[in-house]
């Protein structure tokens, strides 16, 4: 008897595996977001919530980040948000306008300028990329979507958290979307560390243009 004509072969495009009786799927379609081309720090729009960020107690956080090429602007009106009662909510809308004036592709706080952040996701008022040096305890949760690195030391004399409670919060971010840069002692070796981790004033991503590549 005649045999069945073999159905025509389907070459698969190169990385694509397909076992017998699966459907071939398409492929994956590029993430959103992603910058296109060779990344320029000249480009790139970095928004600093002045309060905290030691513009002027710790100038050269800021002068490695204006050093490195980017286009800075601090917000430089903010209050001390830890004051007793503090009405944080009020003062988002000074934070809002440099938002629709400067149009960042970032926004950096430190220190208690960390309570302004929160407010801000928690506002919804931005789900864009963020870099918080040192976490503030009004840090809760992480905005679900939103590219987070948040920055903190070991020996932080004001906003004392483990590691393990440093990596939870992470965990209430989008996975693959946040990253904890965290510096720690390492083993005692005699009456010292050979290595100590960061203060408040994080004195190592000030070296190795690490701060700036961390935005």
């Amino acid at each position: 008897p005649a045999s069945t004509p073999k159905p025509p072969c389907t070459l698969q495009p190169p990385g694509t595996l397909q076992s017998a009786g699966t459907p071939q799927t398409s492929p994956r379609p590029p993430l959103e977001g992603l910058p296109q081309g060779p990344y320029d720090r000249s480009k790139q729009r970095v928004l600093v919530i002045g309060s905290g960020f030691g513009v002027e107690l710790n100038p050269a956080q800021i002068q490695v980040i204006v050093g490195a090429g980017f286009q800075v602007h601090v917000v430089s009106t903010l209050p001390n948000p830890e004051s007793p009662s503090f009405p944080v909510y009020q003062f988002l809308p000074t934070i809002q306008q440099a938002i629709d004036e400067f149009q960042p592709h970032i926004i950096a706080s430190g220190s208690k300028g960390g309570a302004y952040m929160a407010a801000l996701w928690q506002a919804n008022l931005w789900t864009g990329p963020s870099l918080v040096i040192n976490r503030h305890p009004a840090l809760q949760s992480l905005p679900q979507g939103a590219p987070v690195v948040l920055c903190h030391g070991s020996n932080d004399e004001y906003y004392k958290y483990r590691r393990e409670d440093l990596e939870a919060l992470m965990r209430t971010g989008t996975p693959n979307r946040v990253l904890l840069y965290y510096t720690g002692n390492s083993g005692l070796l005699g009456r010292g560390y050979t290595r100590e981790g960061d203060k408040h004033n994080m004195l190592s991503i000030l070296q190795n243009d690490c701060l700036p590549r961390l935005l």
